[in-house]
């Protein structure tokens, strides 16, 4: 109770026409209809467009960092897997016909951190094939340890924890190819440079 009177939510079943049931509480100044539907899509809508814009101010900020801190030689792959494996899944996601929901979103973001911690040390200098070789195995160790859990969760009953295990599993699985694939051509050339560097 207040200084107004009782106040009380009073759910409605079997209504067939809310705007009849509107005009029929019209006369009642303190009585309110509330379409619980849809002022709840109202409200993850909100969030969804939230989360969108702290999205792109997120990536912004990467690639000023990464243009700070990289040298140009290393933009590319290093941002290019991170970019092309959010972009990809979000596009997979529409050809599927499945709506991009807010835990999606949410589960893409943890998918460019991922991936983008893959890309800087798939793209980091080494000193030998040796050194390379451990990071595969580290990186590789990594990516099947987090593929294999939020595997798990893809297969729970539960749409949110599996609209979370989906998007980041899908997500390390094609961010840990990518970032690979960018790499190999530095691998490749590490070999060629220990060699020059020991017949000097």
């Amino acid at each position: 109770t207040s200084d107004q009177g009782w106040r009380a939510l009073i759910p409605l079943q079997g209504m067939q026409s809310p705007e009849e049931v509107g005009k029929a509480l019209a006369d009642l100044p303190h009585a309110r209809l509330v379409d619980l539907k849809t002022a709840s899509e109202n409200m993850v809508a909100g969030f969804r467009n939230e989360a969108l814009w702290r999205i792109a101010a997120a990536g912004i900020a990467i690639i000023l960092i990464a243009a700070w801190g990289l040298s140009r030689k290393q933009w590319l792959p290093v941002l290019l897997p991170v970019a092309t494996t959010v972009l990809a899944e979000a596009a997979l996601f529409q050809l599927a016909g499945l709506p991009l929901t807010l835990f999606h979103l949410v589960s893409l973001m943890l998918v460019g951190g991922i991936v983008l911690d893959y890309a800087l040390f798939f793209n980091r200098d080494e000193d030998s094939e040796a050194e390379h070789s451990r990071t595969l195995h580290a990186l590789t160790v990594c990516a099947v340890s987090t593929f294999t859990v939020f595997g798990i969760l893809a297969l729970s009953e539960i749409p949110v924890l599996r609209a979370i295990g989906v998007t980041v599993a899908a997500g390390v699985l094609i961010g840990y190819s990518l970032t690979a694939l960018t790499a190999q051509g530095a691998a490749r050339a590490k070999p060629e440079k220990d060699a020059s560097t020991k017949t000097q």
